[in-house]
C-alpha cells in the first residue's frame, strides 16, 4: 500500500475532482494552480465548483491528523462548506482512513456529511 506525501495527496485530490466533473479548481502548494481563498485563518488545499456546489478539500498525512491545527482546519472548512451548501472532503492515504474518521468526528458535529477520499 503506497504512502503519498502531502503534495502528492493534493495532486491526487485534484485528479479525482476533475474525474468527478469539478471545475474552477484552485490548489495551494502547487505552482500551476491559483491559490484558494482563505477561509477563516486557513487556506484549504483544494477548492472547486461542482454541479452540487463548492468543494473544499484538505489533504492530510498520518502525523497531521493528530494535530490540534488540523482539527481547527477541519472544523473551519466543515462550517464553511455547510454555510455555502458545499461539501468538505478530507484526502488521505488509504492506511490513514481510520485516523481520518476519528479526526473528522472530533472536528465536525455531523461527520456523516464529510467525505473522505483515500488514495
Amino acid at each position: 500500500m503506497p504512502v503519498y506525501t502531502h503534495d502528492r495527496l493534493v495532486q491526487l485530490a485534484i485528479n479525482e475532482a476533475i474525474r468527478q466533473g469539478v471545475t474552477n479548481i484552485k490548489a495551494d502548494h502547487l505552482p500551476e494552480n491559483s491559490k484558494p481563498a482563505q477561509i477563516g485563518k486557513y487556506i484549504p488545499d483544494v477548492t472547486g465548483t461542482h454541479s452540487s456546489g463548492t468543494i473544499i478539500v484538505e489533504a492530510e498525512s498520518a502525523d497531521g491528523l493528530k494535530l490540534t491545527h488540523t482539527t481547527d482546519q477541519f472544523a473551519t472548512f466543515y462550517r464553511e462548506a455547510n454555510r455555502i451548501g458545499g461539501t468538505f472532503i478530507v484526502a488521505v492515504n488509504l492506511a490513514d482512513k481510520a485516523a481520518a474518521e476519528v479526526a473528522v468526528k472530533q472536528a465536525c458535529d455531523n461527520s456523516t456529511k464529510v467525505l473522505i477520499w483515500t488514495f
